[in-house]
């Protein structure tokens, strides 16, 4: 092989990575779009999801008078939001590629309806109808999986506090603290059987039957299984501090 063969097959190597992550980067892209009221409080908090995970947005503007919410699209090279019909958002043809998930964010159960009904091109739409912060985070956290330092960052922007329901679960490992019994699970009762009975006959025996002795067998030590700490569920409750967090 020449010294050009393995020049050639080392830059389409290169190249093939280069395409393979810039697919994956526009397919992550849109992978998430999330629809919600314009409220300043919503708003700041959508624009902080999208600063840690790649997320479209598009706020909405509901008045009585009207039937269909007004649509705003962010766009991120004008820097500004985009009016966009309600026509475009059901066909989904300003999506592309089309998001693979869509959070919709409200308590307006007209709005929500309506919005619901116009994201059916998506399979798999959420509803989240409480708008408090620690509601809205942990909700938007099943579908984003925020690293622990995005979690950290959100805590301290937003004046949070991270709680873990399963350190006690880490700590003590599987059968919980000591002191504690674990409650055994149920088992189903065995089904009766239809079987005649088994007579046995009399044996007569002429010697005098020795004693079976007990063989002596070591415990098997149970071994336990480490918990991962990944999978551990966060939950967040606010903070009852008024220390402002400073932004990074």
């Amino acid at each position: 092989m020449t010294i050009n063969k393995i020049h050639t097959y080392v830059l389409s190597f290169f190249f093939m990575l280069i395409m393979c992550g810039m697919l994956y980067a526009e397919s992550k892209e849109n992978a998430t779009l999330m629809v919600f009221p314009a409220r300043k409080s919503i708003v700041q908090l959508a624009f902080d999801f999208a600063r840690l995970e790649p997320v479209t947005l598009v706020t909405y503007n509901s008045e009585s008078d009207i039937s269909e919410p007004s649509l705003y699209i962010w766009k991120k090279s004008l820097n500004n939001w985009v009016k966009i019909d309600m026509d475009d958002y059901r066909s989904a043809s300003l999506f592309q590629p089309k998001p693979s998930e869509v959070i919709i964010l409200g308590n307006d159960d007209r709005i929500l309806s309506t919005m619901k009904q116009a994201s059916q091109w998506c399979q798999n739409v959420k509803v989240i109808s409480k708008l408090d912060i620690v509601t809205v985070v942990n909700k938007v956290n099943e579908s984003l999986n925020f690293s622990p330092r995005g979690w950290k960052w959100l805590a301290k922007r937003h004046e949070l506090e991270i709680s873990d329901l399963n350190a006690e679960r880490r700590r003590y490992g599987k059968y919980g603290k000591p002191g504690e019994t674990k409650v055994p699970e149920e088992t189903a009762p065995m089904p009766k059987t239809e079987q005649e009975p088994i007579v046995i006959p009399p044996v007569t025996s002429t010697s005098t039957a020795q004693p079976v002795q007990k063989e002596t067998v070591a415990p098997i030590a149970e071994q336990e299984k480490g918990l991962d700490n990944q999978s551990a569920s966060k939950v967040i409750f606010e903070s009852p501090g008024e220390t402002q967090p400073e932004d990074k």
